[in-house]
């Protein structure tokens, strides 16, 4: 952030065992770790956060976590979340998306990244028709609603299993790697 501090999440640990999101406040030559908030509080919450985190303009901060939300999964599909800040100092996690691991995805192994109109991209380990992960958008509307939309769903040949954050250029193009599938089996850079 503006002042220095870290944010990340674990994917375990916590109140619940569940995972965290937490900050490293600079102090100095040391660091002091403070969790924002702990997963479990319910399976539709989200179980076990992944990637990294970004912020909005207003303060907020987003994610994803591999298990949860949906039930079409054992354990969940994994869901987008949003944790917004309060004055004294406490964060209320909302439901953004809930992955179902068909056509939208599911089981997300990376972090979201965040353009100017404050729409959020990542990707999917598995889901898409072809069940092979996906790319999707989700776009802030009124209300405090989102839509969810699939942007791209691999078919193999173009590679499987996106794992990492995707990266977004000047011109809007989004970038990212696979961890296997592609011509030789062993993931793709798209």
């Amino acid at each position: 952030d503006g002042e220095g501090n870290l944010y990340g999440t674990t994917g375990d640990g916590g109140v619940y065992g569940y995972g965290t999101v937490f900050e490293l406040k600079a102090n100095g030559i040391a660091w002091t770790e403070s969790v924002l908030y702990s997963f479990g509080i319910a399976l539709q919450t989200g179980l076990y956060p992944v990637g990294s985190i970004v912020f909005d303009r207003a303060g907020n901060l987003y994610g994803m976590t591999n298990y949860g939300g949906g039930t079409n999964c054992d354990g969940g599909c994994g869901i987008v979340f949003q944790l917004t800040p309060n004055s004294s100092g406490q964060w209320t996690e909302n439901l953004l998306h809930g992955f179902s691991g068909g056509v939208d995805g599911g089981v997300p192994y990376a972090g979201l990244i965040i353009d100017q109109s404050g729409n959020l991209y990542g990707t999917t380990g598995f889901g898409g028709p072809a069940n092979l992960g996906a790319v999707f958008k989700l776009a802030p509307l009124h209300g405090g609603h989102w839509k969810q939309t699939t942007i791209y769903s691999f078919e193999g040949g173009d590679g499987t299993v996106p794992f990492a954050s995707l990266v977004v250029d000047s011109s809007g193009n989004l970038y990212g790697t696979t961890t296997s599938g592609g011509t030789y089996e062993n993931g793709s850079v798209f």
